[in-house]
């Protein structure tokens, strides 16, 4: 089952890390994944008012570098209840940014994450003593996700941001930074990316992530065939579990199967209003009708990825060869073909196998090769093959094959 991911991508400011999750981000979105990117600073909501206090106070300077003017906070005389208000806001806002997203699928490329935002709380504060629980509750949020940290050397960062000359805190924050992975390095277990070298040197790290990502993400399912990236993750989470279950493929599934699944929920339905005289028993008969087509009548067994199961891809299609070649389904099938992720050699652990039995024509053929397939459903699922098996016609399966995946298919059995 498809999981939300979230992608810290932390250092100090002018370290890179915008570069760098945006190209993240560009990687994972080509591999048709649902990723988002946001950026996570000044989480300010409840400490509004004492923002304006501490200004009117003086405890707000502002600095000017070139034509760019910043902010530093000397907040030590109001140091207890800043702290207590930047901790609310923050979760306030954690929720909104992270929570609420991550109801869904998705993956969160987050450019800062709660690692910045305590450096900023010290920095701000000016101490380190601080309360172990509000430490530990920003560190732990990090390491909930994946934790990227920007590195570069002092005089890439001097020339990067002109405010670092100038900043009476910077080279605290940038202390702060590594006393703080210095401590927590075993929990956060941070990627460490040196920004210092060219862009193109780390481009493998990060294609490389992205591929894991996509290895480990989940059954994408209809998922990979929408742009948007809400629909995205609701196609890739158990909401397609009752997608699939409603609809059975009905668009690619072959006119004799369409009508076996009718008749059967039309017989369940019928029988259980005449015996019961109860509308809510025929629902119910209808419900288990349709489940008993989902499971053999249908591409059921691709269900197996979507729950977890990972797919063993040699043993897989060992066992469907073995299967064919064992109940050869000769006179009424011209063939049995896989193609798809399997063919591209693009499939994950998760992916399923696509499986078409290519029948004769004929309402005879028609029916022995629903018979057949039924039984060949049945045996993926004693064997935990994740087939997304469907029968078709020699017409069909051109239409509903794209003509690249038409080229390279691979014939387990032909007759």
């Amino acid at each position: 089952m498809a999981k939300s991911i979230v992608i810290h991508v932390s250092g100090i400011d002018g370290s890179g890390k915008t570069t760098i999750a945006r190209k993240l981000y560009y990687l994972i979105e080509r591999e048709k994944l649902p990723v988002f990117l946001t950026w996570f600073r000044f989480p300010y909501f409840f400490s509004i008012p004492l923002l304006l206090l501490a200004k009117v106070a003086g405890l707000t300077r502002t600095y000017k570098a070139g034509n760019k003017r910043f902010s530093v906070h000397f907040f030590a005389p109001i140091r207890k209840v800043f702290t207590v208000l930047y901790v609310l806001d923050f979760t306030v806002y954690y929720m909104i940014k992270y929570k609420l997203r991550a109801v869904l699928p998705i993956i969160l490329i987050s450019d800062r994450g709660p690692l910045d935002n305590l450096v900023d709380l010290l920095v701000d504060i000016e101490s380190i003593r601080i309360n172990t629980l509000i430490v530990n509750y920003f560190i732990k949020l990090q390491a909930n996700g994946l934790t990227l940290l920007a590195k570069c050397n002092y005089d890439t960062l001097i020339k990067r941001r002109l405010e670092a000359n100038i900043d009476p805190k910077f080279k605290i924050r940038l202390k702060l930074y590594d006393l703080l992975l210095l401590k927590y390095r075993l929990l956060l277990k941070p990627i460490l990316i040196n920004t210092s070298k060219h862009v193109k040197e780390n481009e493998g790290i990060l294609s490389a992530i992205s591929r894991i990502l996509r290895l480990n993400y989940g059954h994408l399912g209809l998922s990979k065939y929408v742009k948007n990236k809400y629909l995205k993750a609701i196609l890739a989470s158990r909401l397609f579990l009752i997608i699939n279950w409603a609809f059975q493929g009905v668009k690619i599934a072959d006119a004799t199967e369409n009508g076996f699944r009718l008749l059967l929920d039309f017989t369940f339905f019928v029988v259980a209003y005449i015996i019961s005289g109860s509308l809510s028993i025929s629902i119910l008969a209808l419900v288990i009708a349709h489940t008993i087509n989902y499971l053999i009548n249908s591409n059921g067994p691709c269900i197996q990825v979507v729950l977890g199961k990972k797919t063993d891809v040699e043993y897989s299609l060992q066992a469907i060869e073995n299967y064919v070649k064992n109940n050869p389904p000769s006179g009424y099938v011209e063939a049995v073909v896989v193609f798809g992720s399997v063919i591209k050699k693009s499939i994950s652990k998760y992916s399923d196998i696509d499986i078409r039995v290519v029948r004769r024509k004929g309402i005879k053929n028609a029916l022995l090769s629903l018979l057949w397939t039924m039984k060949f459903r049945l045996y993926m699922w004693r064997h935990g093959i994740p087939g997304d098996i469907f029968i078709a016609t020699r017409e069909k399966i051109t239409k509903t094959i794209k003509p690249d995946e038409l080229e390279s298919l691979q014939y387990v059995w032909r007759s």
